[in-house]
């Protein structure tokens, strides 16, 4: 967006926050936010492989991995280094990723339930809720079957 904008639509342009929704727990600073990947090693590695597994995992965690990754106007789930230049983003990215610094982060509820229910049951259940061919009671009882017939 910010490559292809026109200079006097960016020039005007900024980042804000939905309200809270009176009535509800919760802040405008609260969201459903998550890196979306994490990392594994194998238990069996040993030896060099280990060492070159560990080397790469380090090297993708660290502060100057976090800062290129800023710099080509990427938030990663490493900490940027405190000599972070932020001057070098984009001053609206900029603007994006100091708001981004200010909210409390939860777990995306669908990512914390079991495979078979997250994405499984519920992905194939919403569309038909959507669509009105199936009530949410029998949404829910699917989902509590799929959790039954797994865990």
């Amino acid at each position: 967006m910010i490559s292809n904008c026109p200079a006097d639509v960016l020039a005007d342009t900024h980042v804000g926050l939905m309200p809270a929704v009176e009535g509800q727990s919760g802040t405008k600073y609260d969201t459903a936010a998550g890196a979306g990947w994490n990392w594994v090693i194998n238990s069996k590695l040993s030896g060099d492989n280990l060492t070159a597994c560990l080397a790469f995992l380090k090297a993708v965690t660290t502060g100057a991995y976090a800062d290129d990754a800023l710099e080509q106007g990427f938030i990663s789930a490493a900490k940027t280094s405190a000599d972070m230049d932020m001057t070098k983003l984009d001053p609206l990215f900029s603007e994006y990723y100091a708001l981004a610094s200010t909210m409390k982060n939860h777990s995306i509820f669908d990512c914390v339930l079991p495979a078979e229910v997250g994405s499984g049951v519920l992905y194939a259940d919403t569309q038909k809720l959507i669509a009105g061919t199936m009530t949410p009671e029998d949404m829910a009882q699917d989902c509590q079957t799929a959790l039954e017939a797994n865990y």
